[in-house]
């Protein structure tokens, strides 16, 4: 409903000043909220950055098991080298792993196992700042049956630790 006045001018509803009034308040108040709810985001840490690390992580060592590098490694006295060459083909450039193989074996068919360690760095220089505990850490177990004597079985468990390089 539009009232002319005497200039011949209609005037505008008293509400649609306070509507818009209304309006800006309500994009400042949702602005200084983002705002503020960024800002505290910053110190949280990156669950799903995290996670992707992690599946990297059961992958690079399940791909270790299935090529036969823990076998070679275990068997080999140059196991370090074979498994830092295996770690160089696998590895990204922004990440930093550090592997480490523990090998039980039963070599005097005694039931004792005995346990030897293999370890191998891939990009091993962390970031400045950077500490363990930003590291992923994942485990996997490797057999290495033996038919012939099944007490002269190995087996192993490897960890590797995985982090960003940044």
């Amino acid at each position: 409903m539009t009232v002319k006045s005497g200039s011949g001018f209609a005037k505008r509803p008293k509400g649609f000043v306070i509507t818009m009034d209304a309006m800006l308040a309500a994009v400042v108040v949702i602005a200084a909220i983002a705002s503020v709810s960024n800002s505290l985001e910053v110190g949280q840490t990156d669950v799903w950055k995290e996670d992707s690390l992690y599946r990297y992580a059961q992958d690079v060592l399940l791909v270790l098991d299935r090529n036969g590098t823990f076998t070679i490694v275990a068997s080999s006295s140059a196991g370090n080298a074979t498994l830092a060459a295996a770690l160089d083909d696998l590895m990204p450039v922004n990440l930093g792993a550090n592997v480490t193989l523990r090998i039980y074996t039963d070599a005097n068919n005694d039931g004792v196992f005995e346990e030897r360690s293999v370890n191998a760095a891939y990009a091993a220089s962390a970031p400045t700042g950077w500490s363990s505990s930003q590291a992923v850490a994942a485990k996997r177990i490797y057999t290495k049956y033996n038919d012939s004597s099944p007490t002269n079985s190995e087996y192993g468990v490897a960890v590797i630790n995985l982090w960003t390089a940044v």
